[in-house]
């Protein structure tokens, strides 16, 4: 190779490398044998790892067991049909730094050639905070619903148009209706007649109401009786204040009447 050549290749590594360190996410490039030749700043911090200490090795050294023993015949696999699995698509894997503990990550992989080398580069982002946020929001949303669904009193919950989502167990038991009946059904189906305007007035006035509102309905049950009730509503909104859904509240009133009357 002519000294200008050189010159020009030298310029051009020293841009790739300024490259890989400056990229937030890990970057590691592989030769076709998985063997590491370039190990990225971000993927020394992510992983431990000096790149003194992967240049060469396999880059299943990165992987916990199982998919450590898996990884070679997934690249050769690649190489043979190319048939993508991981390469040319990206997946969500799992990681393993130095010190044997792991971590969850997006890994994107591609082909690439350059010259005559030819290779494989992969971009890996840790996602452990986003899992960890997943596993919260699906830990508070099981105990929102066990809340919901065992809760002492009648609740149901609507979209915003005013149709049934869910009723708990002991709305079910409330109203005499099976499930299936509620499910979908308009809140104002299970009100009588003469109180459905002063439903739609409530509903109305609720986003001029702080969202709340409480009023006294009667409410059609599935025996054909009629039940007196405090229903309160209130309005669930979503982080751009836009109405997900509102959130009622019914409470027997004839019980409270027939205690009342035994009172006096």
């Amino acid at each position: 190779m002519s000294p200008a050549a050189r010159s020009t290749t030298d310029a051009a590594d020293d841009r790739f490398s300024a490259l890989l360190d400056a990229a937030v996410d890990a970057i590691v490039l592989i030769d076709p044998q998985g063997r590491i030749r370039r190990f990225s700043s971000a993927a020394q911090r992510l992983f431990g790892y000096s790149e003194a200490e992967v240049m060469g090795q396999n880059v299943n050294m990165l992987m916990p067991a199982p998919y450590r023993g898996e990884h070679d015949g997934y690249l050769q696999r690649y190489l043979s049909t190319q048939e993508p699995r991981i390469i040319g698509i990206g997946r969500e894997v799992t990681a393993q730094r130095r010190d044997g503990t792991t971590f969850p990550v997006d890994l994107s992989v591609g082909e690439y050639r350059s010259g005559g080398g030819h290779g494989f580069v992969g971009i890996l982002r840790d996602i452990s905070e986003r899992k960890e946020q997943e596993q919260l929001l699906r830990r508070r949303r099981e105990e929102l619903r066990l809340m919901f669904e065992h809760a002492p009193t009648a609740m149901a919950t609507t979209d915003p148009q005013g149709r049934l989502l869910a009723v708990n167990q002991a709305g079910v038991e409330l109203l005499q209706h099976a499930p299936e009946f509620l499910s979908g059904r308009r809140l104002a189906d299970l009100v009588a007649p003469s109180d459905r305007h002063e439903l739609d007035q409530m509903l109305a006035t609720l986003p001029l109401n702080g969202d709340f509102m409480r009023s006294e309905l009667h409410l059609l049950r599935g025996d054909g009786s009629t039940l007196q009730a405090a229903v309160h509503a209130a309005i669930a909104r979503d982080a751009n204040g836009q109405p997900q859904m509102m959130i009622t509240e019914i409470l027997d009133l004839s019980e409270l009447q027939a205690a009342t009357r035994e009172v006096s």
